[in-house]
């Protein structure tokens, strides 16, 4: 079906207007529901691309599928040569495996030679389609199809398994089918299709591709045991799911698969899935269990988190996924505006949230707020220096991509309800952080026997488990109790402010608090608690506040202040 026939079975009519570009028409959500301008075009379309987005109800969305975002592969292929065949049996793999996988050669124009050159392709099939191609040259360079699916490799041999294994690259694979034959044992393997170089963790394909994955009873991850294999490693197993991930270790003197394959044979390779190891969940550990990563973080130092771009707030803080963060603040005071600015910055990292927010409804008031911490414009009509409508879909985009927002209507909203969203976003999206802002307007079932000491830390300790099990940060937004006054001024709250219990300070990670001086016209942000010396220190930075773009600005001093007002916590 045509995107143009797409957009008027919603109701978006386009009929009677030039499609060539962006347009405006009626909003078949919101133009019947107003008694005055009824017929005003509220409705922003950009028909080439399928999307579209409502000025008057912030109702936006896309009619386009995978079929038809991607561009499909155009090169032209052809069966593998005798000399390819006898090129990938030097490898071990033979012309039975390569058919399996769809294996074939062709010419392609290579940017690291600048030359058309003779390549080996592996084509991506999905659902009996080629929607991408990797191209091989005879001197290891590699291209994937540009503009088209990002996927991994080898989805239909692993699409009706109930399990399979997951490499780190196209030879790997066949690697392993090539040994299950072999050895007469079934063997089902795909593959990332951009490696684990560090510097290349994009796993969009794992959203293109976590569907296969979600009736699978095992799942075993063989990647290579470097730094960025160990990241990889886990990125997937977060996402997969931990409790059905198993990974594969090498003999010691074998790099990937293909390495058993040739220095070893089928049945050792074969060996390497059979005595592979459950992803530790057990809730005991060894110091071999997490050797590896020992070892990454002597040779290359302690991971002391993301830096958000504010040179002297960063030394005091930084942020890790899987880290629970409590931020603190009398009402009014701008907890949950400089929780915004924090993610819209992580996000521009390459972070991405789900958020349960009661404090920021209706959503599209929130995604406004978001889109002017994005943009650092005010949001909008007719200021020079706001935001544009050009700016307004980049921005969208932006956001649609990072953040993700659970419906207050639809959902169980306690603790574990919110949670058990975030598990879902962990797996289908990828979130690298959960907020719930704030602690105010979860549903609070207290069993009886219990008090409110006991259920607040049986809920932070779900939190707690939740953020662990899946290295997904969360940061809880919670309101202090009633706090002193002192010369017409509120005390600044701590960890220990926060109504109902302190465990609020006990069980987080790391501890902020906002704070308003409105005779100053600054914002104290206090960092009172960093679990890991190596993430950060207590201390306090100020911040302008732009009341027009609702962004924050660091103000320049010399030394950052220690806090005396907190009891310091640096480090177990």
């Amino acid at each position: 079906m045509k995107t143009i026939e797409k957009l008027n079975d919603l109701g978006i009519n386009l009929n009677s207007i030039n499609n060539d570009g962006p347009t405006k028409t009626t909003c078949p959500w919101c133009s019947h529901t107003r008694k005055k301008n009824n017929n005003e075009k509220c409705l922003r379309v950009w028909p080439e691309e399928g999307t579209y987005y409502c000025h008057h109800c912030g109702t936006s969305g896309s009619v386009k599928d995978q079929e038809t975002l991607y561009e499909m592969p155009k090169a032209v292929s052809k069966p593998v040569t005798s000399k390819v065949i006898k090129w990938f049996e030097s490898r071990g793999i033979n012309e039975k495996t390569l058919e399996c996988y769809g294996v074939t050669e062709g010419v392609e124009y290579m940017p690291q030679v600048q030359k058309e050159c003779n390549v080996i392709q592996f084509n991506y099939i999905k659902k009996g389609r080629k929607v991408n191609i990797k191209f091989r040259d005879a001197n290891k360079n590699f291209k994937l199809n540009k503009g088209s699916e990002l996927t991994m490799y080898g989805l239909d041999i692993i699409k009706d398994a109930s399990w399979c294994i997951i490499t780190e690259g196209e030879i790997d694979a066949l690697s392993f089918y090539q040994a299950g034959m072999e050895t007469e044992t079934l063997m089902f393997a795909c593959s990332v299709p951009n490696g684990a170089s560090t510097g290349n963790q994009n796993l969009s394909y794992l959203d293109n591709s976590i569907d296969y994955f979600e009736e699978k009873e095992k799942v075993y991850i063989a990647v290579d045991n470097d730094a960025p294999g160990i990241k990889l490693r886990d990125e997937l197993s977060r996402r997969i799911g931990k409790e059905k991930v198993w990974l594969v270790s090498y003999p010691p003197d074998c790099k990937d698969a293909n390495d058993v394959l040739m220095k070893h044979s089928a049945v050792e390779l074969v060996k390497c899935i059979e005595v592979a190891k459950p992803f530790p969940l057990e809730g005991i550990s060894k110091a071999k269990d997490v050797s590896d990563e020992v070892y990454h973080m002597y040779n290359y130092g302690m991971p002391r988190g993301e830096e958000i771009g504010f040179d002297d707030f960063d030394k005091l803080m930084t942020w890790r996924p899987s880290e629970f963060t409590l931020v603190t603040g009398v009402p009014g005071h701008g907890k949950s505006s400089f929780v915004d600015e924090v993610i819209v910055r992580l996000a521009k990292r390459g972070w991405k949230f789900g958020i349960f927010s009661a404090e920021k409804q209706p959503i599209k008031v929130h995604i406004a707020e978001l889109i002017e911490k994005y943009l650092g414009k005010p949001f909008g009509k007719g200021s020079a220096d706001g935001v544009q409508e050009e700016d307004l879909k980049p921005a969208i985009d932006f956001i649609n991509k990072h953040f993700f927002f659970i419906n207050l209507k639809d959902n169980d909203l306690t603790v574990e309800g919110i949670l058990n969203k975030g598990k879902e976003l962990v797996k289908k999206e990828g979130i690298s952080c959960l907020i719930i802002d704030n602690w105010a307007f979860v549903e609070h079932k207290i069993e009886r026997g219990m008090n409110e000491h006991q259920y607040t830390g049986l809920q932070l300790s779900k939190i707690k488990i939740f953020k662990e099990a899946f290295d997904c940060g969360v940061v809880l937004v919670a309101h202090p109790q009633k706090l002193k006054k002192e010369n017409g001024k509120v005390e600044v709250a701590s960890g220990y402010s926060v109504s109902g219990s302190s465990h609020f300070f006990n069980k987080v990670d790391n501890g902020i608090t906002v704070y308003r001086d409105f005779e100053k016209e600054i914002v104290e942000v206090h960092v009172w608690k960093v679990r890991w010396r190596f993430t950060g220190k207590t201390g306090m930075k100020e911040f302008k506040y732009n009341l027009r773009t609702t962004c924050y600005n660091e103000i320049e001093i010399d030394e950052i202040q220690t806090s005396s007002q907190f009891p310091k916590f640096n480090g177990q």
